[in-house]
């Protein structure tokens, strides 16, 4: 299981890049877990396709597109 308040503390520095993929919004690189979960959980209150780009720092990725997911990294990261 992941456990959102573990990865919302060990990417709090990170850039996390936020692509919206329907609507209006635009896709944006945050510096840090916080502000990009905020940015994608808004997206998706407003019915866009969204999923969340993590840089690791070896050169790979972690894309979220789980909508439960993303609700749940924005409240661990702000509780």
């Amino acid at each position: 299981m992941i456990n959102p308040w573990l990865i919302s503390e060990q990417f709090e520095s990170v850039n996390c890049t936020v692509a919206v993929w329907t609507g209006e919004s635009p896709t944006a690189t945050f510096p840090g877990i916080r502000a990009a979960a905020r940015y994608a959980n808004a997206a998706l209150l407003g019915g866009s396709i969204v999923e969340i780009i993590i840089d690791h720092a070896n050169g790979c990725a972690i894309i979220i597109r789980d909508d439960d997911l993303i609700a749940l990294l924005e409240y661990a990261a702000f509780n």
